[in-house]
């Protein structure tokens, strides 16, 4: 229980005993101060408070003396306050507390109360002195504080629950920044791959080049670990064909359309007539018998084409990446445009083969017919020579020649433009693109007729044309030809030398010389191949000289060249008929004379009118 001491009367008069000088004088300076001061005696009784007090309270000295200032506190607050106080009486320890005291107006402010216990000599209490301080306001300001930092805490947590989000978010994005990133390389690899493969195509022979290419292009411009073409062989096994990378994984490995491998990439590939893609190959089942091959040479994942000639399979190009899901549908899509190319490469590599051959027996059937007229009509051949609409063969052959090269490129370009359609890629300027260059070599064609209809016609007229701006015309048409094969032309001359003459025949005259240079560069596999045309007077005459570094004409031909029908580039790559007509345009027409022999490190032809 709390103790209540009831207060003391005392003998003096007044409500609270009489004061000597010294204590008077102290009361009177405490008056002064703004807290309220108050004295207690030993036991707690207050026995004076100072000015403030009253005027605060409102209060009277006769309501407050002994424990009459329990009235001005807090009913609620009042019994802790009793309990502290009672117990610094008890041990005569000093009292700091804070609580409400009410006001005259009956309003409640905190006050910080401290009380100091005042001893004599020897140490006993004697008095009390207490102050209380008003910390209404500060208080306040430190609600309004705590609250400011509760509300600032808040706020903290809050954006750093908003930074944690936008960072994960951050995080994300750039992870599938990063993700995109790395698709797009992977586009980009394969986009090349395709690009390479597209020109192989066009530059290929025959198949087994072809598949050593796509291989070749796989791994260096793809970044393929491997890269392998299997055909199926008459008892359903797929023999490896061609390869680039990391072959040893291809060591005594069996690959077969019945059997376990037969559930592999490849064999699925081949046996469905599509593609089969193995993102996982280290987990796979169908990668089972190869999955410890596989970890040896660092294989993620694999895609197998199938490769198809005449509509029907005949084997697979597969391919190896290091990492894991490398193959998506973007480049699903990329891996089927590749196998609809490598189709039509077969299917365009078959015709070719069926071409050649029928030229073949075409040129057969011509030589066989011209050495029938030439054992029927040897004494007339200068006759015969000179009556040029009579040698019908000798035009077809040269309308062959000069035609097979234009046919090829029609037949490529119409033959691309349903591929075309099917991917995706069509549209009207590039529709208008083919058009325009379909067009175009269909016209060259049409020259073509002319001046060969013009070259046998006895009453054409000759004109003066200027000798460079032909050859210009010449080099404008083989340029992107020789640049392709490596191949540096250098064209010299001095002046503007004119000729009388036919200037379409002359251009045809120039354009054999140059592309016989140009087959026996690229055959020979010339390290750095040149060609060099220069053009000057030599008194009346106008000469063009053709020189190459293919190493010279050997002596044993030397004197074939200009014969019809001699050649040494095979039947499946020339007839022999362009130097034999070059040298009758130059020589029976135009009255001038064309000379071939060895000079420096290859042929110079020298061409005069």
């Amino acid at each position: 229980m709390h103790r209540h001491l009831p207060p003391t009367p005392h003998p003096h008069a007044g409500p609270f005993p009489p004061l000597d000088q010294s204590e008077q004088e102290f009361r009177t300076l405490v008056d002064g101060i703004p807290q309220l001061c108050w004295i207690a005696q030993a036991d707690g009784a207050v026995i004076w408070y100072n000015r403030q007090w009253y005027e605060f309270t409102g209060t009277a000295a006769s309501e407050m003396e002994g424990w009459g200032w329990q009235s001005v506190h807090d009913p609620a607050v009042l019994p802790q306050v009793l309990e502290r106080w009672n117990d610094s009486i008890a041990t005569g320890e000093p009292f700091e507390m804070t609580f409400p005291i009410r006001r005259a107006d009956g309003v409640f402010r905190h006050f910080l109360t401290r009380v100091l216990p005042l001893r004599n000599q020897g140490g006993r209490v004697v008095r009390w002195f207490g102050t209380n301080t008003d910390i209404t306001e500060q208080r306040e300001a430190e609600e309004q504080l705590r609250r400011a930092h509760d509300e600032l805490d808040l706020r903290v947590r809050q954006r750093t629950e908003e930074l944690d989000a936008t960072v994960q978010s951050l995080m994300h994005e750039i992870g599938e920044r990063q993700r995109i990133e790395q698709n797009l390389r992977r586009l980009n690899r394969l986009y090349v791959v395709l690009s390479e493969f597209d020109q192989a195509i066009v530059r290929a022979k025959n198949r087994g080049a072809l598949f050593r290419d796509f291989c070749r292009i796989a791994t260096e411009e793809g970044g393929f670990l491997l890269a392998w073409v299997g055909l199926v062989d008459g008892k359903g096994d797929v023999k490896v064909t061609a390869a680039s990378g990391a072959t040893g994984y291809l060591d005594g490995m069996t690959v077969s359309l019945t059997g376990e491998s037969a559930k592999g990439p490849t064999g699925i590939a081949i046996r469905k007539g599509t593609y089969f893609i193995c993102n996982d190959f280290q987990s796979a089942e169908c990668t089972r018998p190869w999955h410890e091959r596989g970890r040896s040479f660092g294989i993620g994942a694999s895609a197998s084409i199938v490769l198809k000639e005449d509509g029907a399979a005949i084997g697979a190009l597969t391919l190896y990446s290091a990492e894991k899901e490398f193959f998506d549908d973007q480049q699903v899509a990329l891996l089927r445009q590749m196998g609809t190319d490598i189709s039509f490469a077969m299917e365009n590599l078959k015709r070719e083969q069926r071409r050649r051959e029928a030229e073949k027996a075409l040129q057969q059937e011509t030589l066989e017919r011209l050495w029938t007229m030439e054992t029927l009509r040897e004494k007339e051949r200068m006759l015969i020579q000179q009556n040029r609409q009579a040698a019908l063969g000798e035009m077809i052959g040269n309308i062959a020649h000069q035609w097979r090269q234009p046919l090829n490129s029609i037949a490529l370009l119409v033959q691309e433009l349903p591929m075309t359609y099917d991917a995706g890629s069509f549209s009207r300027e590039y529709l208008d693109k083919t058009v325009a260059t379909v067009m175009s070599v269909i016209h060259h064609m049409s020259h073509t007729i002319d001046d060969f209809r013009n070259f046998f016609r006895p009453d054409k007229e000759k004109v003066t044309f200027p000798v460079r701006q032909v050859v210009d015309n010449v080099i404008g048409i083989v340029d992107a030809s020789l640049r392709s094969h490596g191949i540096r032309l250098e064209v010299t001359g001095h002046g503007d030398p004119q000729i009388l003459g036919y200037p379409n025949e002359y251009s045809q005259v120039v354009m054999n010389v140059l592309l016989n240079a140009r087959d026996v560069l690229t055959n020979r596999a010339i390290e750095d191949p040149q060609i060099q045309v220069e053009f000057d007077c030599e008194g009346e005459r106008t000469v063009v000289t053709i020189r190459d570094n293919a190493g010279g004409i050997p002596p044993e031909i030397a004197d074939k060249i200009f014969d019809p029908y001699f050649t040494t580039k095979g039947p499946d790559q020339g007839t022999g008929l362009g130097l034999y007509m070059s040298k009758a345009i130059i020589e029976k027409s135009m009255n001038g004379r064309i000379t071939a022999s060895n000079a420096g490190e290859g042929a110079e032809f020298r061409i005069e009118v």
